[in-house]
């Protein structure tokens, strides 16, 4: 019984520690596009030719 329990235990915690990896992964690029938006914002400013 007390095996199962820490077996339980320690898969919960794996899949924890996964479903955070995976949102701080997804913040992440959610920054990184955020960057890229704004850099692609001031690139227009720049040249009114632009047009996306």
């Amino acid at each position: 019984m007390d095996y199962m329990f820490i077996l339980n235990i320690t898969i919960w915690i794996i899949f924890m520690l996964c479903i955070l990896a995976d949102t701080i992964d997804v913040f992440y690029l959610q920054k990184r596009a955020l960057k890229k938006d704004k850099k692609k914002k001031i690139e227009k400013q720049k040249d009114p030719t632009l047009h996306f």
